[in-house]
């Protein structure tokens, strides 16, 4: 089971007759994905960035960082090429491949796609350490939400003990 951490800074309006009682939303962290089965964990995202073509949108480098819901998040337009690239650590490895990493979003076809260092599928650099999945945006929500995950390969490799490693970052991305 994960525990899911997102922070939010709520501000009162002068008018407490509109909606959620004069309470505005105004900032938001990206919501943080953690274990919770005591196990401790050994795979963590270090930091995560989005960009529309080759212009950087969004970054992230800690999930404690506020972003202002106003302009600070992700605003991505259906048909737009984007990218997400990030950063990961694992801290006892035993494998090779020691972890996978994977994106969340508002992918096409399936809503897990693998990521990967290797020059392929939006990355820049074979093997520089920034793991990069490229589409483009399709759907007609007003809000999205992409994130990050990887998992210790360790978790995948055997079935006979409760060793299910993982860590994942997400953010609300808003369409334009």
């Amino acid at each position: 089971m994960d525990i899911r951490t997102r922070r939010l800074i709520v501000e009162r309006t002068v008018d407490d007759t509109v909606p959620h009682g004069g309470w505005e939303l105004t900032h938001i962290t990206p919501a943080e994905f953690s274990l919770n089965s005591g196990i401790p964990q050994e795979v963590f995202i270090q930091s995560m960035r989005i960009y529309e073509g080759d212009e950087l949108t969004w970054r992230c480098e800690s999930p404690d960082t506020f972003y202002s819901i106003e302009d600070g998040l992700p605003v991505l337009e259906n048909g737009t090429l984007v990218r997400l690239e990030v950063e990961v650590l694992h801290t006892s490895p035993q494998y090779e491949p020691a972890y996978y990493v994977y994106a969340h979003g508002p992918c096409p076809v399936w809503p897990r796609h693998w990521m990967n260092d290797a020059g392929l599928w939006g990355d820049r650099v074979a093997d520089d350490g920034v793991y990069s999945y490229e589409w483009y945006i399709e759907g007609s929500s007003e809000h999205w939400f992409i994130a990050a995950d990887i998992i210790d390969a360790d978790t995948m490799l055997d079935e006979e003990e409760d060793d299910y490693d993982s860590g994942a970052w997400g953010i609300l991305a808003l369409r334009s």
